[in-house]
């Protein structure tokens, strides 16, 4: 690497000007220090990303509907009910997990139950009576539909 440097005076004040030329093995080196850079900025970016709160659509939705013991998760997340349609055995209990960002509803006009969930807050229900319920959000502005199948079971 070669600087030349030039100074300049004109009416009382002083220029200073450097330029720098370069080896293309210098300018290489510049190069890749770049791209790794900006491969480790991507790289944290995305690290940040992951580990913010639930994600808009386009991303992976959060597991829903596992089964333990007499319980059963539902996920309200990105305008719909994960799953959509769910089948257990009378006496379970599903609890309804809100991932969005906003307050959803918990609607089954059959068993008259009409419930808001928070934010990243949950509420269960205790299913006690067999027959086939269909679910909305009553405050969507999209329309959020599951049924819910209850049973015997064995």
């Amino acid at each position: 690497m070669r600087r030349v440097a030039g100074f300049e005076a004109v009416g009382g004040s002083i220029t200073v000007s450097v330029a720098i030329l370069h080896h293309p093995d210098l300018l290489m080196r510049e190069t890749m220090k770049r791209i790794l850079a900006a491969c480790l900025l991507l790289g944290l970016t995305c690290v940040g990303c992951a580990q913010t709160s639930p994600q808009t659509e386009g991303e992976a939705t959060p597991k829903a509907a596992t089964q333990e013991d007499n319980q059963k998760v539902v996920i309200l997340y990105g305008g719909r009910f994960n799953p959509e349609e769910i089948s257990v055995a009378k006496g379970t209990s599903i609890v309804f997990k809100n991932k969005d960002r906003e307050t959803h509803n918990v609607k089954i006009a059959a068993l008259d139950v009409d419930k808001d969930i928070a934010a990243g807050d949950e509420w269960s229900h205790t299913f006690e009576t067999v027959g086939e319920f269909a679910v909305e959000n009553a405050i969507a502005q999209q329309p959020m539909k599951m049924t819910i199948v209850v049973d015997e079971g064995e």
